[in-house]
């Protein structure tokens, strides 16, 4: 019984160990293209939800990183990402930046506010 448990405790440990690197995390844009470029569930859920937390704070504070968009009221999390995801793949150069400044500037792009004309 104990031979038993420790194969178990070591097969275990062994298909945690081999787990950890999958959820590395965002911090870049190379990291926020593969998890929101991916087929995975997991991946793609883990990319939404760092999504909708930079669309949460530019909707709060206005701006993310210097930049602000004018998001539309409703904005389904499939477009929030296929957004990303085009930005992303045109401009593959940029990948190094921060993928919250990432984020924004995406939007900045796709959702632009209209200026003001000059008075």
């Amino acid at each position: 019984m104990t031979a038993m448990r420790c194969s178990l405790f070591a097969a275990v440990i062994a298909i945690v160990a081999s787990a950890g690197p999958a959820f590395a995390g965002i911090d870049d844009g190379a990291s926020l293209f593969r998890y929101c470029d991916a087929t995975i569930g997991a991946f793609v859920m883990y990319c939404l939800g760092y999504i909708d937390s930079v669309v949460n704070d530019m909707r709060m504070y206005g701006s993310v990183d210097g930049y602000n968009a004018c998001l539309p009221p409703v904005f389904e999390d499939s477009r929030r990402r296929d957004v990303v995801v085009a930005f992303l793949a045109r401009h593959p150069r940029d990948r190094d930046s921060g993928a919250t400044e990432l984020i924004a500037r995406a939007f900045a792009d796709a959702f632009p506010c209209p200026t003001e004309p000059p008075r």
